[in-house]
């Protein structure tokens, strides 16, 4: 049904393309040079001593920074938070500096599917309520030095960007005071967020005065080492990138980074690395749209092909209950850590640093539970869809326990195959890619592979993470059981959800399904367009085609249970 991106992947920005323009560690002037590092501020309000390695890795999974706030990453995919947040409101106020404001901040974010919440649902208990300050998945810290002195503060993504959605109440109303970490978030658009940042950038304001009036206003305690920094070397090298990018593709980034709900970590490894041409924009796409972090651990690969696996381990090994062992959770564990070289910008060897800290989300992850769904169910009418999902879908997306009220996995086989659905993703995860993989000398801990097809996934917390199928182009499950009823656009981001079709609210207009007249969404909608290459709303067509109505109306019931 929905096959996808495993963890932080989904929660890729891509290559914000800093790297050309600021690159800390090539400063001529020899202000920057040598390794700048930051720890994310919030993690310091933690005493890990005596914590689980269940409660550090829910602090990890939300305010974790994998070394990724550096001079390294702002080579990469980091931003000076500071300089990026004033241009983007001075660049929505139209310059208006009355109008730069941390509320103004907080809404562009907002309108780019960041969320900055009052508490997150599924905290640990025992541990302290987090005081955030920034939306939830941007983590912030201050870089530092004496000699000489400079400073700068530094943003990066976090898996929250992306695998922490807002809450839902019984009539699919979405809470933004409460999140849940683990859900995906089906309106982050990290797309529209890095092509505004370049426009804020390439259309500053000429006055540099009015530039540091807003940082000034937006941060009134800041360091004066940032100050130097900011005037000195951190600008300047904003407006030689900007150059040279207009020079080439008027753009940051020679792919798109997303659509709404889904990331293109394929893409921004291949441009990495040097296997997609950055002179030029790419002609198709590949988004693989963001998972609901129930049950992965059942899985014996990553990636929506599995072509991440464990060294020497079959990669579609049918897992039991007795396969979960601490030596397969902590193999799964040095895969992910990966993930962060494209969403984040760290270097293959930094990651493998912090194959500890992604063992500890694991330990959180091996009890996580999505949220229950919110609205009414038909538990007569689920009894009966649990016989249909054990007949027609149980084979590929895994068995589950007979608890009617919140069934567990009991089995999942990692099957793989090819049900129809665009293949977009598989063919550009070409020969040369898993070559690049494997020499990037991560080997110990991931082996890459030339996958033939899509790995079906488990469909644990499957009524949260809508829109569905590997690339985010069916809006319901009604929609996705009746095949030949898929709209051929759909308004996704910011969304309510409708709980009887189960996925993105909306009305049908002609082959579009748009958002409801009377309904403000949260964040900015985008239109999803199934006709776009890598975007196809085609296939998994069985077992539906053969599928009765009252079974599919029963199937839908019992799949909100998951």
């Amino acid at each position: 049904m929905k096959h996808r991106f495993f963890l932080y992947a989904g929660c890729v920005v891509a290559i914000l393309g800093f790297g050309a323009g600021i690159a800390i560690d090539r400063d001529p002037s020899g202000m920057f040079s040598g390794r700048l590092q930051a720890q994310t501020g919030i993690l310091s309000e933690f005493d890990q001593a005596g914590l689980s390695d269940e409660q550090r890795g829910a602090i990890y999974f939300a305010f974790g920074d994998f070394s990724a706030l550096s001079s390294e990453a702002l080579e990469v995919s980091a931003a000076p938070w500071k300089l990026s947040t004033a241009l983007l409101a001075l660049y929505h106020s139209n310059g208006d500096l009355e109008t730069v404001t941390s509320e103004a901040v907080a809404g562009i974010f907002q309108d780019y599917g960041f969320v900055t919440p009052a508490r997150i649902a599924n905290w640990p208990d025992g541990l302290p309520v987090p005081q955030l300050d920034a939306p939830i998945g941007q983590n912030l810290g201050f870089a530092s030095r004496l000699l000489p002195p400079i400073g700068v503060t530094i943003s990066n993504v976090s898996c929250a960007a992306c695998h922490a959605s807002v809450v839902y109440d019984a009539s699919g109303q979405p809470d933004l005071s409460t999140v849940w970490l683990g859900t995906p978030n089906g309106s982050i658009n990290l797309e529209r967020y890095v092509s505004e940042l370049y426009k804020a950038l390439r259309d500053r304001p000429e006055d540099e005065g009015l530039i540091w009036a807003a940082v000034q206003k937006l941060y009134p305690q800041t360091d004066w080492r940032e100050w130097l920094a900011l005037r000195s070397v951190v600008l300047p090298r904003v407006d030689g990138l900007v150059a040279s990018q207009e020079a080439k593709i008027g753009r940051l980034l020679p792919f798109e980074v997303s659509t709404m709900g889904a990331t293109n970590g394929l893409q921004a490894l291949q441009s990495r690395f040097g296997l997609l041409a950055n002179d030029h924009l790419a002609e198709v796409n590949a988004p693989i749209s963001v998972p609901e972090l129930g049950g992965r651990i059942w899985r014996s690969s990553l990636l929506a092909s599995g072509a991440y696996g464990v060294p020497g381990e079959d990669p579609q090994r049918h897992m039991h209950a007795q396969d979960l062992t601490e030596g397969h959770i902590n193999a799964l564990a040095g895969l992910t850590a990966f993930f962060t070289v494209p969403s984040m910008g760290t270097s293959p060897a930094t990651a493998a640093q912090h194959v500890d800290d992604a063992e500890r989300i694991f330990a959180w992850l091996q009890n996580y539970r999505p949220q229950p769904f919110p609205g009414p169910i038909d538990r007569d009418a689920a009894e009966r869809g649990r016989q249909v999902y054990a007949a027609a879908c149980a084979s590929c997306h895994g068995s589950y326990s007979v608890d009617i009220e919140r069934p567990e996995l009991v089995n999942f086989p990692n099957w793989q195959g090819d049900v129809g659905t665009d293949r977009t993703y598989i063919e550009m995860f070409d020969q040369a890619t898993v070559d690049m993989v494997n020499g990037l000398g991560y080997d110990s801990l991931l082996q890459g592979r030339l996958a033939p097809d899509y790995v079906a996934q488990p469909l644990t917390g499957l009524w949260s993470s809508a829109p569905y199928l590997h690339n985010g182009s069916v809006p319901t499950l009604w929609h996705l059981m009746r095949p030949n009823q898929r709209p051929i656009e759909f308004d996704v981001g910011g969304h309510a959800l409708d709980l009887e079709k189960v996925g993105i609210a909306g009305v049908q207009q002609g082959d579009v399904w748009a958002t409801p007249s009377g309904y403000t969404p949260w964040a900015r909608p985008e239109r999803i367009d199934t006709t776009v290459p890598g975007l196809g709303a085609e296939g998994h067509k069985q077992p539906f085609d053969t599928m009765s109505e009252p079974d599919k109306a029963d199937l839908l019931e019992y799949l909100k249970l998951l």
